[in-house]
């Protein structure tokens, strides 16, 4: 089983003592804690992945902490790129999603992070960027796509 685990590496997904959360902002960290509880199998082994800019696929039941492995990962690089003055303008993180229906709760279940961080830095004395998240199908009109590409 271990070895359907190993990549070329020759580690195993999920094989490090360190803490789950340790490579995230302290804001991220709290906010997690607080608001999620401990991380999912799925965060634990996917995260030093995503960390590394390794491509990662996340095969796990619905309901497991898939879509925030991948998010928070990227939500906690946003501020980071901030914090040390390396953001970029523009587009970061494009999610494509094979389903119009799940646009708008993907959306809102992004909002609920980065409201909750920003909200967390600011109670420690921190002050994190505000990051947007837009969502665009073929319906999305004209003058929203021009909006998204300007900002």
């Amino acid at each position: 089983m271990a070895d359907s685990k190993r990549k070329r590496t020759g580690r195993t997904v999920g094989d490090s003592h360190e803490e789950p959360l340790a490579r995230f902002l302290p804001a991220v960290q709290e906010w997690f804690k607080d608001a999620v509880g401990a991380p999912s199998p799925p965060q634990v082994q996917a995260w030093p992945h995503i960390a590394n800019g390794e491509s990662v696929l996340v095969h796990a039941p619905t309901g497991s902490g898939k879509t925030l492995a991948a998010f928070l990962s990227a939500i906690n690089r946003l501020f980071a790129s901030e914090v040390e003055g390396k953001r970029r303008s523009g587009i970061d993180t494009l999610y494509i999603s094979p389903l119009k229906a799940l646009n708008y709760d993907i959306e809102r279940n992004l909002r609920l992070p980065l409201e909750g961080i920003r909200k967390v830095a600011s109670d420690r004395g921190e002050e994190l960027p505000e990051i947007t998240a837009e969502v665009r199908t073929g319906d999305t009109p004209a003058s929203a796509r021009a909006r998204m590409v300007r900002r």
